[in-house]
């Protein structure tokens, strides 16, 4: 009979140190997917905020910057025109 109840006795603390392992392997594995469902969180906020900056900076810049490219672009134009002019009228010469 002895043997026995240290058998039951032994099972019972073989089940309560499981019951202890799957807790904690519970736990882990819900903090590992707390810690991915929050990084995937902060990757997509970072996406949009990301997003939203390009927008922002293209709303800003191109208005800024557009008409002095395009007077850029015809001052440009202009010289290189009257840089060629005078380079073909000096080889037709006088």
């Amino acid at each position: 009979m002895d043997d026995t109840s240290e058998i039951k006795e032994l099972l019972r603390e073989i089940r309560d140190l499981q019951k202890a392992h799957f807790e904690r392997y519970k736990e882990f594995t819900q903090g590992i997917l707390d810690r991915e469902r929050a990084s995937a969180e902060d990757v997509q906020r970072f996406r949009t905020e990301h997003r939203q900056f390009r927008e922002e900076v293209r709303a800003t810049l191109i208005p800024r910057w557009l008409p002095l490219a395009i007077l850029g672009v015809v001052l440009g134009i202009g010289l290189g025109t009257t840089i060629v002019t005078a380079f073909l009228s000096r080889l037709a010469g006088p």
